[in-house]
């Protein structure tokens, strides 16, 4: 049986000194879009976890905050029609039936936003995450590349860096 052994590159300094010049930049440029871009952020994250790519999160909250709003007030109605267009609109059984699907609908509405609140909430806190991370991880690059002794004018130590 052969074992397989991890050989470790040997980096020489300037190596080690790009490797941590390229991740601050990457770094940078992640801080950057969930900064600027945090919507833009969010509705990648959410696409990742299998929502479809459609359209924007929030106005698919707001049409389903709509909806609700809308459901309530026929369930609450009890879909008394003033001048019904056919005969059928006018039996309770009708009436009993579209109260039955509105509160369905209200409840699959309801249900919906609540998922998607959710899916936003672990996104949101990802992002979270992974902002503190990079803010705490650019002041070491920064140190590190000062130990190197690393030409740092293209290294500019952003505000959040006190």
């Amino acid at each position: 049986m052969i074992k397989s052994k991890r050989v470790k590159k040997i980096q020489t300094k300037e190596e080690v000194i790009n490797d941590l010049k390229n991740e601050f930049k990457t770094n940078e440029e992640i801080h950057k879009k969930n900064k600027e871009q945090h919507k833009v952020q969010v509705q990648i994250g959410l696409i990742k976890m299998g929502l479809p790519p459609a359209r924007m999160y929030d106005s698919v909250l707001s049409e389903l905050q709509f909806s609700v709003k809308e459901l309530k007030l026929k369930i609450d109605s009890k879909f008394e029609i003033l001048t019904p267009f056919f005969g059928y609109e006018s039996t309770p059984d009708w009436r009993a039936l579209k109260i039955e699907e509105a509160g369905s609908n209200l409840k699959d509405a309801k249900d919906s936003i609540s998922e998607i609140e959710k899916h936003i909430a672990l996104v949101e806190a990802g992002l979270a995450d992974q902002t503190a991370r990079i803010e705490q991880r650019q002041p070491q690059i920064i140190e590190e590349l000062k130990k190197l002794k690393a030409d740092m004018d293209d290294i500019k130590a952003p505000n959040y860096i006190g």
